[in-house]
């Protein structure tokens, strides 16, 4: 079971994380993967540490994204028509790009940090650079267009760890034209869809390990994931009252700021 100092740690992570995920419509896994390498790794989670990290975040996420949602439906931003058509493609896409990475130990996840920070700069500052959004959701705006973005979100979804709103905010304001806080609602509606499907694939799965201090479930490590999920629910309401008083001109720095500290972690994982 893990020690006092470390559920301490995870309620820390867990809120921080649930923070961010009000405020900026992603999953919290950028908090929640690097707590999780330093956890794991104490209690001798050496094989497959990977699967492990990736699953357990994404356990968490389901409550960030789950809690998120639904403060943003009580706020009345909730849009179920386009987190429906963004989400479907992606569970498709997220369940196959899981079940590739368990086909062994081949995945490394250098050279996916290298890809993702490709596309994620010029995202990040196409959307700094475009003009205001419309105030409401276009009607015209094709579905098929939410549905593209899902299915590219849920493959960097599988590879990543992380719920997948670095992918969506990005796309939803570049490509479809919605304004910041839209996008946001669109986004923490859709993180749980595929954090979802993908924990509960990591669940039925046998780790090779077979001397593992914590309990589980498959891959998922239940005695580390609660402490995280319970200090998600302190914050996300915090999160999002945050989220809608902001201009949709500072979220766009926010969410950039964040996008950057995604990115350093990213070269000094793959490079340092």
């Amino acid at each position: 079971m893990p020690e006092l100092i470390d559920i301490f740690l995870l309620l820390l992570a867990g809120a921080l994380g649930g923070f961010l995920s009000g405020v900026l419509g992603v999953g919290g896994g950028i908090i929640f993967i690097p707590i999780l390498d330093i956890v794991l790794k104490q209690y001798g989670i050496e094989e497959e540490v990977v699967k492990f990290i990736l699953s357990n975040s994404l356990a968490v996420i389901i409550f960030t994204g789950t809690f998120n949602t639904y403060r943003q439906y009580k706020a009345g931003n909730f849009f179920p028509k386009y987190i429906l058509w963004t989400a479907i493609p992606g569970v498709v896409t997220v369940l196959v790009g899981s079940w590739l990475i368990t086909l062994g130990d081949w995945y490394r996840k250098e050279f996916f940090n290298v890809v993702f920070a490709a596309l994620l700069i010029p995202s990040v500052i196409r959307m700094l650079s475009t003009r205001k959004a419309p105030d409401n959701l276009k009607s015209d705006i094709p579905l098929k267009k939410f549905s593209i973005v899902g299915a590219i979100t849920g493959m960097f979804t599988a590879f990543s760890g992380l719920g997948g709103g670095l992918v969506m905010i990005p796309g939803f304001v570049n490509i479809l034209k919605l304004e910041m806080k839209k996008a946001i609602s669109v986004s923490a509606g859709v993180v749980p869809f595929f954090a979802l499907p993908t924990a509960i694939y990591y669940m039925i799965q046998v780790p090779t390990q077979v001397d593992i201090s914590v309990s589980h479930w498959g891959f998922i490590l239940y005695p580390i994931t609660i402490p995280m999920i319970l200090g998600t629910l302190l914050t996300v309401p915090i999160g999002v009252k945050t989220g809608h008083i902001l201009k949709p001109g500072t979220s766009k720095v926010i969410f950039s700021v964040f996008a950057i500290l995604v990115l350093i972690k990213m070269f000094w994982e793959t490079f340092l």
